[in-house]
């Protein structure tokens, strides 16, 4: 399951940077980026314990934490790219 999450939020990123470079990110891309977080927010935080262990994590503060260092490595590159643009 963490391998899944992981190539979803990477494929995700990925098109959404492209569509920030290529100038083509709208609020209409925004607000679908907000409906998708809606969406799967509800099934991140109701993963049973057992669902994590077979997945390799400990327990949801290990799956925040790991997602949370991932969005933030992320954003931070985007930041580093865009002023190097400028």
């Amino acid at each position: 399951m963490q391998m899944i999450m992981m190539s979803f939020f990477s494929d995700s990123y990925e098109r959404t940077y492209d569509d920030l470079i290529d100038g083509n990110y709208t609020w209409d891309s925004q607000a679908e980026v907000d409906v998708c977080t809606a969406r799967i927010f509800d099934p991140l935080t109701s993963v049973t314990a057992q669902d994590m262990q077979r997945s390799g994590v400990k327990d949801y503060f290990q799956f925040s934490a790991a997602i949370s260092a991932e969005a933030d490595k992320r954003f931070d590159y985007i930041l580093k790219l865009m002023e190097a643009m400028q």
